[in-house]
């Protein structure tokens, strides 16, 4: 995720194509480059269901003058999420 989420921070123009269409993005009132280094600098912590609510239609890619892909980012987001997770929630039990 940390690679495109760069990408995204540095490429989006925050043009407002995508932000007035994307339900997604209207919900949390926040553009790609505001995801983008949300999720490089906090990996969605504060909000871990964020990256659950996109649904990586792809529209938003459609409308971006810089064909950027805010579902690739937000997919390495929920994988991030659900690895943490995983570390926090699963433990091996210990054999003494």
């Amino acid at each position: 995720m940390t690679n495109y989420a760069e990408t995204v921070a540095t490429k989006c123009i925050e043009c407002g194509q995508c932000t007035d269409e994307c339900d997604f993005l209207i919900a949390y009132g926040k553009t790609p480059k505001e995801l983008a280094n949300e999720a490089l600098n906090t990996k969605f912590s504060d909000n871990p269901v964020l990256p659950y609510s996109c649904n990586i239609c792809g529209y938003c890619q459609k409308l971006c003058p810089e064909n950027l892909d805010l579902g690739l980012m937000i997919m390495g987001g929920t994988r991030e999420t659900g690895l943490r997770e995983n570390r926090t929630t699963s433990r091996s039990p210990t054999c003494n």
